[in-house]
């Protein structure tokens, strides 16, 4: 099946097409600029925590300019990746912890050879990065949660994102969709979830 990111990721991990970098360190931190240079691909950013209160994270460059999300989570551990489209400006990221902490980011493979097509069912519970997976028509995407929030949102090649499914409850839907080339896709989720892609 797809590649799938759950936290953050080793070097050898088989998505990852560049620019594999890690950062670690205790409490609050300024991290060392990046190394490299990251365009309008799609880029993860892993990250773990280990405290009592909130982890922030927020990208940025070196002359105090925030872009993109921050990264906010709350919890004792916390383990979890994030997917962007928009990275080229981010030199370096600042870190907000009382504890322990690692970072990994790079960018995550979006060639049409390393994709796979429908049909094509993902099930997990809670949190799931996957892809990419590629169509040349028009795909039907068929997802359904048991309870709680659930969040669908789609990173392809480019700077765009077109496939947004938020649902606060339980529910199950149908929707179609045209792909823009292949595409990693991020879900967000408080249960047990399944996500069908069909022609």
């Amino acid at each position: 099946g797809p590649y799938t990111l759950t936290g953050p990721f080793n070097d050898d991990h088989p998505a990852i097409e560049r620019g594999y970098q890690r950062f670690s360190g205790t409490g609050d931190t300024l991290t060392d600029v990046l190394t490299h240079n990251y365009p309008e691909r799609v880029v993860a950013i892993g990250y773990e925590h280990q405290g009592q209160d909130e982890f922030r994270l927020s990208p940025a460059d070196t002359e105090g300019r925030f872009f993109g999300n921050t990264e906010t989570q709350e919890g004792a551990e916390i383990s979890d990746v994030h997917l962007t489209g928009v990275f080229q400006d981010v030199e370096q990221f600042e870190i907000e912890a009382d504890g322990d902490w690692e970072v990994t980011i790079a960018e995550l493979t979006t060639h049409q050879e390393h994709s796979h097509t429908h049909p094509i069912t993902m099930e997990s519970s809670g949190n799931l990065k996957f892809g990419p997976l590629f169509a040349d028509d028009e795909t039907t995407i068929t997802a359904s949660n048991e309870e709680g929030r659930f969040w669908l949102t789609d990173y392809p090649d480019q700077n765009y994102t077109g496939i947004t499914i938020r649902e606060p409850f339980e529910f199950k839907r149908e929707e179609s969709y045209e792909f823009v080339g292949p595409t990693w896709f991020e879900v967000e989720a408080e249960s047990q979830w399944s996500v069908e892609f069909t022609a």
